[in-house]
């Protein structure tokens, strides 16, 4: 490594002072290429017809850029197979996986799709393939009326996907008295440290008022739980519950470090000078959204 008034000179790539690397090193004196990385790295496998060039514009790689194609349109292999059929090969205990999970994909395309409810009953516990969920959840929105009682057995199976479907089903289309029984569940996933609990949330929220039996959990998650998701269908929750005790949730919200918790929170924001404070704070702060500037700018002209 050479030395130039008294500033050591790191050279070229073929020149970066490798020579003076002992020879108990011999990691280090790997040749390098003309990017400096060594020439003897095995390249990334790059996968069948993905770009892996910079486009000409000089930007992003072009597989980081949005697609902006016509999206492709899935296969159906069994469009043509009558309902029963496909009924038929759900309840069949020796199907494949693979089967199954295209069978579900094709009848969720369907209304007789609600018959798929009585097989995921029969079934009973420890019965699962992927695409499930989405079709019990189709299946209920087309029937809620079939849907609804058998939800109500699924959530105390003590099975874990059969209960995850009935709280999905309780919250969708249950009724007020079933509330009890979808935050039983919410409990039970908070102690096994499971997601998801901003999809019951938000579906609860729907009983207004009447639904208040959730608050003391909802009050209780949005103080600790570290998603966002969760904490803004909360907070909405607790607004459709509750308003009249909000304040102090939506003060803490205007500092929440979510630009959508910080949203929801400058759009009901209380009326109060500390509130009112943070709202101008977050209007004339350069670094904030610009949506949530634009809702804290129209808060603070509301109220006056």
């Amino acid at each position: 490594m050479r030395a130039r008034n008294g500033v050591a000179d790191r050279g070229s790539v073929a020149d970066d002072g490798r020579d003076d690397i002992p020879a108990a090193v011999p990691a280090l004196r790997r040749p390098r290429d003309a990017g400096g990385r060594p020439a003897d790295r095995p390249r990334p496998r790059r996968l069948p017809g993905t770009a892996h060039r910079r486009g000409r514009s000089g930007g992003l790689p072009l597989q980081w850029q949005p697609f902006a194609g016509a999206s492709a349109t899935r296969p159906r292999p069994l469009r043509e197979s009558a309902d029963r059929a496909l009924l038929d090969l759900i309840a069949d205990r020796a199907a494949k996986t693979d089967d199954l999970r295209t069978a579900l994909a094709e009848l969720r395309h369907r209304q007789a799709s609600s018959e798929l409810l009585g097989i995921v009953d029969e079934r009973g516990p420890g019965w699962w393939v992927p695409g499930l969920g989405r079709a019990v959840e189709h299946a209920a929105t087309r029937d809620p009326i079939r849907a609804v009682p058998l939800a109500r057995g699924w959530i105390v199976s003590g099975d874990l996907q059969l209960s995850w479907f009935g709280g999905v089903i309780l919250a969708r289309f249950g009724a007020v008295a079933d509330t009890a029984l979808v935050v039983a569940e919410m409990e039970r996933m908070w102690q096994r440290d499971d997601l998801c609990h901003e999809r019951l949330i938000e579906a609860l929220a729907r009983h207004g008022p009447a639904g208040s039996e959730a608050l003391p959990f909802i009050r209780m998650l949005w103080r600790r739980s570290p998603h966002a998701r969760v904490r803004v269908e909360c907070l909405r929750a607790w607004l459709a519950m509750d308003p009249a005790t909000t304040d102090e949730p939506l003060t803490h919200g205007l500092r929440d470090s979510q630009e959508d918790v910080r949203l929801l929170a400058v759009t009901h924001s209380p009326r109060h000078m500390p509130a009112r404070g943070q709202l101008a704070y977050l209007r004339d702060d350069p670094l904030e959204a610009a949506e949530v500037r634009a809702a804290a700018r129209a808060r603070l002209l509301a109220l006056g």
